[in-house]
């Protein structure tokens, strides 16, 4: 049984310890072929950046954000649906609003609960 406080051994780690043998060894064919695993792997890295849905999240949260500033009071999702132009547009659920909010809560938003009912304003 492993020692649970031990770290995982990356491929990229084990790839570099071959590397090492096969160099002591004079087997280029190994040291060439570690080499190309280890760029597929920062390839592969370099991928899973930013998907496209977050980054059209991002956007849609800076839009509403604005919408929410000019509004200028706390309000319910339900009522910044009525007054948003965009959740109109986009046909955006009050689920998908409320997502957003709670991502900005902190930071650029102010939530606040009463009698049961979230409350979103601009900071």
């Amino acid at each position: 049984m492993t020692n649970t406080t031990e770290r995982k051994i990356t491929k990229r780690e084990r790839f570099a310890e071959i590397i090492e043998i096969a160099t002591e060894l004079g087997r280029e064919d190994l040291v060439d072929f570690c080499n190309h695993e280890i760029e597929l792997l920062d390839k592969k890295a370099s991928k899973s950046g930013e998907s496209k849905s977050k980054k059209e999240n991002e956007e849609l949260m800076n839009i509403l954000y604005d919408e929410l500033v000019g509004i200028g009071k706390a309000v319910t999702i339900t009522e910044f649906m009525k007054a948003s132009p965009t959740s109109v547009e986009r046909e955006l659920s009050n689920q998908k609003i409320t997502s957003l909010f709670s991502k900005m809560v902190g930071t650029k938003v102010d939530k606040v609960v009463l009698k049961g009912k979230s409350y979103y304003s601009a900071i």
